[in-house]
């Protein structure tokens, strides 16, 4: 039995790095030069079904980081950030559930208890022994 866990962990953990690697690829960058085409989402069927399965996605982010992303005075998430996962939302026909926190340790203990499924985070983080991140 913990045979198939274990493969079925490799799995999910298999599919969240390539679906953190498309939205980086496939929303990010384009979204950064306006002129960009948008590019045809081409999913698995692997992907479609869990996006059918999961159409609400836990997220957090660094409270106090802006531009880039920031809970306001009504907790509502702003920042550049927050507008990639508006374009995110819209493409992939899911939504986000962002959970405020008081301060980026926060942010960082909900994605280490696995109570957050994406945490906005840069790849050399020390956070690496904790989280996967995608390859570009």
């Amino acid at each position: 039995m913990s045979g198939a866990l274990s493969r079925k962990s490799v799995q999910v953990e298999t599919f969240k790095m390539r679906f953190l690697t498309f939205l980086i690829l496939g929303f990010f960058i384009p979204v950064l030069n306006a002129a960009a085409p948008l590019i045809d989402l081409q999913l698995t069927e692997e992907e479609k079904n869990w996006l059918e399965n999961n159409p609400i996605i836990q997220f957090t982010g660094d409270p106090n980081w802006l531009p880039f992303e920031a809970f306001d005075e009504n907790q509502v998430y702003i920042g550049i950030v927050s507008e990639h996962l508006q374009i995110i939302e819209q493409r992939l026909g899911i939504k986000f559930n962002k959970i405020p926190t008081k301060n980026w340790t926060e942010s960082v203990n909900l994605a280490k208890a696995g109570r957050v499924g994406i945490l906005s985070e840069t790849d050399d983080s020390d956070l690496k022994s904790h989280l996967l991140f995608s390859q570009s």
